[in-house]
């Protein structure tokens, strides 16, 4: 309900201040699980993301926001989650796996941190693990791209970019699957 809420107040307001502008979004947004995999460039991004995408949308959140009480308890409210991005966090990817095996929507910023300047981006900063939670889940992945600087009146575009199908790898051999599919994600976002 208050995600709901959420999308309700923020939508005029983040179209008003930014002039975010939507591109290539699919008519028909499939449903069941789906990973959401989008650059981050700024703390509005999850928000910009909740707009563009109309389903409700659970994400992986780093730990060090929940520790602030009333933070962490919107946080959950919306449906997120935190990961310890510094360990390999077992129950982060379980959860990610529970919530895709629901046919819930999981956002997942692959870097695992904020990027703010596209020089600064790198393929070895993306995570392997998205690619193992969407084949664990037998999940799609749509990458998401956030262009442009985000600020009053910067004008931001959120570009839908082509749907990443997990069955297409799935034959791949195994020590390379991982590999191709963030190879394939990074790709979509970047270029």
């Amino acid at each position: 309900m208050l995600y709901k809420i959420l999308r309700f107040i923020a939508r005029p307001i983040l179209k008003i201040l930014t002039l975010y502008k939507i591109i290539n979004k699919p008519k028909v947004i499939p449903d069941g699980n789906i990973i959401i995999c989008s650059n981050h460039k700024s703390l509005l991004d999850p928000f910009l993301l909740i707009l563009a995408f109309d389903r409700n949308i659970k994400f992986i959140a780093k730990k060090e926001l929940f520790k602030f009480k009333p933070l962490g308890w919107f946080l959950r409210q919306v449906g997120a989650f935190p990961v310890d991005r510094k360990n390999n966090d077992i129950d982060a990817v379980k959860k990610s796996i529970e919530i895709l095996k629901n046919n819930d929507v999981l956002g997942i910023f692959p870097e695992g941190t904020r990027i703010k300047s596209d020089k600064d981006v790198k393929r070895e900063n993306f995570n392997n693990g998205i690619a193992m939670i969407a084949l664990r889940s037998d999940s799609n992945i749509i990458p998401i791209e956030i262009k442009g600087k985000i600020g009053l009146f910067s004008k931001p575009k959120i570009i839908f970019k082509e749907l990443i199908h997990i069955d297409d790898y799935k034959s791949l051999p195994k020590k390379d699957i991982y590999r191709v599919i963030v190879d394939k994600e990074y790709n979509n976002i970047y270029n």
